[in-house]
């Protein structure tokens, strides 16, 4: 219980007794695969802030999430960094 705060430089997300993950989705960054898996499935109607190179991805826009898998609508570059924060 209690608040955790996750400050991820842009956005904040204040959770009650879930648990905050930072993390780096599986897959490989090389230009052409658009899909990746979280290590777990974020809490239900919980926020998912998906961060490439420098800025946020939209959820709808620019990627999808079912379950564990994230599907983006343009692969990123080789080479461009790709973290999601979310709660469990």
């Amino acid at each position: 219980s209690g608040k955790v705060v996750l400050n991820t430089g842009t956005a904040v997300i204040e959770v009650g007794a879930a648990t905050p993950v930072q993390e780096v989705p599986t897959g490989l960054v090389n230009g052409s695969n658009q899909t990746y898996t979280l290590a777990n499935t974020p809490t239900a109607n919980a926020a998912v802030i998906l961060w490439v190179d420098s800025g946020i991805q939209i959820q709808g826009t620019d990627y999808t999430i079912v379950g564990s898998t994230i599907t983006m609508t343009v692969a990123p570059a080789t080479g461009q960094g790709l973290y999601a924060f979310y709660t469990k």
